[in-house]
């Protein structure tokens, strides 16, 4: 994964600052939703090598443990992002910017 390009700044408007935090936003929940496939992907495989018997119900239950605590923390993340989003909106009101 690529670490997110910082432009240089110099004298920014309140559009521009506006693009700048959407994007910002966007690009954490484009990572969320690739952690969410990710753990998706490995549920799908740990049934697989369980139906397969290449693993017991201890190590599946241990991989769902898992990957309901990724999920959880997701899900934490996902929370902030939206009042993030709500936060920018009520700028975008209070600026009267459409």
């Amino acid at each position: 994964m690529n670490l997110p390009v910082i432009p240089e700044l110099g004298n920014i408007d309140k559009d521009q600052t506006l693009w700048f935090l959407l994007q910002a936003l966007i690009e954490n929940e484009i990572a969320l939703a690739r952690l969410m496939e990710a753990e998706a992907n490995k549920v799908t495989m740990a049934f697989t090598a369980f139906k397969n018997q290449t693993i017991n119900t201890t190590e599946l239950l241990a991989i769902s443990e898992s990957v309901q605590r990724t999920l959880t923390c997701v899900n934490q993340q996902q929370i902030l992002l939206n009042n993030k989003l709500y936060d920018i909106r009520q700028l975008i009101t209070k600026l009267n910017i459409n």
